[in-house]
């Protein structure tokens, strides 16, 4: 039987990247930006007329090859974007990442 098991990467993310509590503890750790997490994902850049519709979460033309994307703005992302369920040829949000 099983009695033990270490994830050694997750993603783009491997075991090596990684910090232990005694490192948060000790203020001996860094943040990674949404856009490092984030950069499996296909990527977008949207312009000012279409970030004001996805800042109130409209649903949108699908401009993406792929199931979900980041939507870029302003060199942020400012949400995830997924294939809408009732039609293949918009997006609707998944997550948002606007104040």
């Amino acid at each position: 039987t099983m009695s033990s098991l270490i994830r050694t990467k997750q993603g783009q993310f491997t075991l090596e990247q990684t910090f232990t509590l005694e490192d948060i503890e000790n203020g001996k750790y860094e943040l990674i930006s949404i856009e490092k997490a984030l950069s499996e994902i296909e990527t977008i850049t949207i312009d000012e007329e279409l970030y004001n519709k996805v800042k109130n979460g409209s649903i949108i033309p699908k401009e993406f090859n792929n199931d979900y994307a980041n939507l870029l703005y302003n060199n942020k992302i400012v949400a995830i974007y997924k294939t809408y369920d009732k039609d293949n040829t918009l997006a609707k949000p998944f997550k948002m990442f606007i104040n």
